[in-house]
């Protein structure tokens, strides 16, 4: 895992447990880190859509487009997405 996603989970996991979720009482989250290719994007968004998690956290505009086709029922919250509109993620930002 890269030095930066530590803190972001760190941080991650910290904002959450202000909110009253804490991992291990009553949160499960299942981190998966993409090398950025295309087929490995595929394989991983396949792998968490089979889990059938109530919500998936995704980052950049790489690992959006195969998590959407793997899990379109599932709610997907996205950062770090250029133009998600432009690119037919969203139909707005509202």
């Amino acid at each position: 895992m890269p030095r930066i996603s530590v803190a972001r989970r760190a941080v991650f996991e910290q904002a959450l447990q202000v909110l009253s979720w804490s991992v291990g009482r009553n949160l499960l989250i299942d981190y998966r880190w993409s090398t950025g290719d295309p087929a490995a994007s595929r394989k991983l968004a396949a792998e968490l859509a089979a889990l059938k998690p109530d919500v998936i956290i995704v980052s950049g505009n790489v690992v959006i487009a195969p998590m959407l086709q793997a899990a379109p029922a599932i709610p997907i919250v996205f950062v770090q997405v250029i133009d998600p509109v432009g690119s037919g993620f969203v139909e707005n930002m509202a």
